[in-house]
C-alpha cells in the first residue's frame, strides 16, 4: 500500500469515532437547536412579555438586537477560528448564549431585554458560525452532505415547533415561587436554554479535540494578537449593523424604502463593505463578495429563513387588497 492510499484513506474517515462522535454530534445539534430556536420561540411569547415589561414601541428590537448581534458575529468569529481554532470559542459563545438567556429571563424592563437579547445573539453567532465548520472538519468532503442534513432537520424543527413552544410555557409554564409567578411565566422561554446548554457545554468539553482543525496562523503568544485584523472586524460589523438596520427599517413600510435614513444607513453598509476584506488577513477575503456561488447563498437563506422575512425588512411587503 502507498503512502498515498494511506493518506487518502486517512482523509476518508471522520476525526471522531464511536460513542465520540455521536456525542459531539449530538453536543452541536443541542446547541443549534437553541440558537435556533430562539429565532422563533420568542414571537409567540411577546404580548405576555408586553404585558409585563410594557414598552410596545420598542417591542420589534427583542428580535432585531439578536438578530444584529448574531450576523455582526459569523464573519468575524469565523475568521478567529481559522487562527486559533475552533473548541473554545463554540464553548465561549455557547456559554455566552446560556449567559444572555438567564439574563434575558430575569429582565425587569423592556431595555434590559433588548441588551439581554443582543447578547444572547453574540453567543448565537459564535455557535451559528462554527457548527457547520466544526462539522466540516469532523469529515471528509465526501460525506459532508449526509451528515449536514441532520441540522437541516433542526432548523426544520424550530421553525415548526418553536412559537407553539414559545406560546405554551408563556401560558403554561411551572411556577417556581417569586421567581416566575402567574404574569411572568414567560420567563421559561429563555430558561428553558440552561438545561439542555449545560448538556452540550459538558459533552463538547469532553468528547471535543482541540487540534480538531489546523491553525491557518503559524504565529504565537502577543504576535498572533498583532495579526489580527481589529480593523477589518470592526468595518464588518459596521457593514453588517447598516445594511441590517437600513433593510429593517425600510421594511416597515413601503415608503420608507425613499426616506433619507434609510437610505443613507443602507448606502453607507454598501460602502463600507468592501473595505473590511481589503487586508491580506482580513475578516473576510473581498475576492468573495462578488462571487456567484456566495450570492446565490445569501439569496437562499434570506428567502429560507422566516425570521428574516417576518421581522427584518426581507419581509414581503403588503399591497393594497394583497391581505
Amino acid at each position: 500500500m502507498t503512502i498515498a492510499s494511506i493518506t487518502a484513506e486517512t482523509h476518508s474517515k471522520p476525526r471522531r469515532r464511536g460513542f465520540a462522535l455521536i456525542s459531539v454530534i449530538t453536543a452541536l445539534m443541542l446547541t443549534l437547536l437553541l440558537e435556533a430556536l430562539d429565532q422563533t420561540i420568542v414571537g409567540t411569547a411577546m404580548p405576555r412579555i408586553i404585558a409585563e415589561l410594557h414598552g410596545l414601541d420598542r417591542y420589534s428590537w427583542v428580535v432585531t438586537a439578536y438578530i444584529l448581534a448574531t450576523m455582526t458575529m459569523i464573519p468575524i468569529v469565523g475568521k478567529l477560528s481559522d487562527q486559533f481554532g475552533r473548541k473554545w470559542f463554540l464553548l465561549s459563545g455557547t456559554t455566552l448564549f446560556l449567559l444572555g438567556s438567564i439574563l434575558a429571563g430575569a429582565s425587569q424592563s423592556m431595555d434590559q431585554l433588548i441588551i439581554f437579547r443582543a447578547v444572547q445573539g453574540l453567543g448565537s453567532g459564535i455557535g451559528i458560525a462554527l457548527i457547520a465548520t466544526v462539522m466540516a472538519d469532523l469529515f471528509p468532503p465526501d460525506q459532508r452532505a449526509k451528515w449536514s442534513g441532520l441540522f437541516g432537520l433542526v432548523y426544520g424543527v424550530s421553525n415548526l415547533f418553536g412559537p407553539t413552544i414559545g406560546g405554551w410555557l408563556a401560558e403554561h409554564g411551572p411556577l417556581m415561587g417569586n421567581l416566575v409567578t402567574e404574569s411572568t411565566r414567560w420567563r421559561w422561554v429563555f430558561y428553558i436554554n440552561l438545561p439542555v446548554g449545560l448538556i452540550a457545554v459538558v459533552a463538547l468539553m469532553i468528547f471535543l479535540p482541540a487540534n480538531l482543525s489546523v491553525r491557518t496562523s503559524a504565529w504565537n503568544g502577543w504576535e498572533s494578537l498583532r495579526r489580527i485584523d481589529f480593523l477589518g472586524a470592526i468595518l464588518c460589523a459596521a457593514a453588517t449593523i447598516c445594511l441590517m438596520l437600513g433593510l429593517t427599517w425600510g421594511g416597515e413600510q413601503i415608503p420608507a424604502w425613499t426616506s433619507p435614513q434609510v437610505l443613507s444607513i443602507l448606502a453607507a453598509g454598501i460602502l463600507v463593505a468592501p473595505e473590511y476584506g481589503s487586508a491580506g488577513s482580513g475578516a473576510l477575503p473581498a475576492a468573495l463578495l462578488p462571487g456567484r456561488a456566495v450570492c446565490l447563498a445569501h439569496q437562499r437563506r434570506v428567502g429560507n429563513d422566516p425570521v428574516l422575512r417576518e421581522h427584518g425588512g426581507w419581509r414581503y411587503p403588503e399591497y393594497p387588497g394583497n391581505g
